[in-house]
């Protein structure tokens, strides 16, 4: 059976658009089965911030336009890749998954707007090899106004058998 070992690392966000973001929610990576991206197998968490919270440790609560913040959150994770499929081994992808959303201040309201984007990020195996830099784009538009940023994530293949 082949296998891939590699770190996945949410290394920075940054805001593109041309109003401050600060986004909540969370930002998972894992292996999954490859043809079925529901049946996860290992898991973890890049970010996780809830309403409130700082985005990152140094006390940032959101990002100017223009502005990013290094994260730096990494994640190891072991991709496996049968020949053939059984019981228990099963031909394996890399997923990267935001649920990211922001406050709005609108029309005397307060609301909760999703990110739209990068939602559901799929490596297949075969397309991992080496180190990759991969940008995911987040955003929202809004009454005439757009919220976006780029999570930008590293993949580095640590070892591989098989």
């Amino acid at each position: 059976m082949a296998e891939k070992v590699i770190d996945v690392t949410l290394a920075s966000m940054t805001n593109t658009g041309d109003t401050h973001v600060s986004p909540v929610g969370s930002i998972m990576t894992g292996t999954a089965r490859a043809v079925d991206d529901e049946q996860v197998f290992d898991s973890g968490l890049l970010y996780d911030r809830k309403e409130g919270q700082p985005m990152h440790p140094s006390g940032v609560q959101r990002l100017l336009p223009g502005e990013s913040v290094t994260l730096n959150t990494t994640k190891r994770l072991a991709v496996s890749y049968p020949e053939v499929e059984s019981e228990g081994h099963f031909k394996q992808m890399l997923l990267i998954n935001a649920d990211l959303a922001q406050k709005i201040a609108a029309t005397g309201e307060v609301e909760i707007r999703p990110y739209f984007g990068c939602f559901m990020h799929k490596v297949l195996f075969n397309e991992i090899d080496g180190f990759e830099t991969l940008d995911c784009h987040h955003s929202i538009f809004f009454e005439g106004k757009k919220w976006s940023f780029t999570s930008t994530f590293t993949i580095n293949l640590i070892s591989s058998s098989g």
